[in-house]
């Protein structure tokens, strides 16, 4: 099913839904909250069922975190699959239109995507935002760390949890594949090869692995940690100085951040 637009839906007289569905297959619902106008447009009246409180309890706890960090708020669950870059830039530049802070909140829970798409959601944040905070409720895992790491501050409890940056790729029959988990097994099964302890099992799966693949998954992993140092200098870390540090122990130096954050600058509460 083709990927549709932001898009409004009165529930009830003189209350938008803020709330944006994508089905972009058959299996995966990514849901993409964005906050919309509220003008007095046509649409459908319907009578207040439980997904509207549900809503308004949302856009509720959306306004508060607004108010709170002083930022627009954008939440996205889901992964980070072709048509959700699209459709990021629809609501932002709906949002930019209608006049908001410089700051933005995205509130993200993901099991990761393709980093091709990772790096379209950063563009966009970046081209129409001074600032960009990231908040992880849950997990982000994947190219969902990659896109975490590419915030100005990132905020996470003792129940959050991130995951190594293995971003996906498309295998030649369409199906999503961890380029750096299947190289670390191309890798692996090519030194036992060398080493001479290779059984014809071994062999055989070795000759399975086709190059092409191969070297698009090596891309894609190189492009993710590239991404990543260029993200962490040029945002997270900018403000960041080299001072003296006790776990060191001797003459080296390590880079401080402001008082609450771990090595990494992320602030958990």
């Amino acid at each position: 099913m083709s990927t549709g637009k932001c898009a409004r839906q009165r529930l009830a007289p003189g209350v938008d839904r803020r709330r944006t569905e994508l089905l972009l297959d058959a299996d995966q619902l990514i849901v993409l909250r964005c906050p919309v106008g509220t003008g007095q447009g046509s649409g459908l009246d319907l009578l207040p069922t439980s997904n509207f409180y549900a809503e308004q309890a949302l856009d509720e706890l959306n306004e508060r975190l607004a108010t709170l960090l002083d930022a627009e708020v954008l939440a996205l669950v889901g992964g980070l699959v072709d048509g959700v870059d699209d459709a990021i830039k629809d609501c932002v530049e709906d949002m930019v239109s209608r006049g908001s802070r410089a700051k933005l909140c995205v509130v993200l829970t993901t099991e990761g995507g393709y980093i091709e798409v990772v790096e379209r959601i950063v563009g966009t944040l970046r081209h129409h935002f001074e600032s960009v905070v990231l908040v992880v409720p849950n997990h982000a895992y994947s190219a969902g760390t990659a896109l975490l790491l590419s915030g100005d501050a990132i905020f996470m409890n003792y129940y959050s949890r991130l995951g190594p940056i293995d971003p996906q790729v498309r295998s030649e029959g369409g199906r999503p594949v961890p380029a750096t988990g299947y190289l670390a097994r191309y890798e692996a099964i090519l030194e036992t090869v060398r080493s001479g302890n290779a059984t014809n099992a071994d062999v055989a799966l070795l000759l399975q692995f086709d190059q092409a693949e191969l070297y698009s998954f090596d891309q894609a992993r190189k492009l993710a940690n590239r991404l990543v140092t260029e993200w962490l200098a040029i945002y997270k870390f900018k403000n960041w100085t080299w001072a003296d540090s006790e776990a060191t122990r001797g003459n080296s130096r390590a880079p401080h951040g402001t008082r609450g954050e771990d090595r990494l600058g992320i602030e958990r509460h």
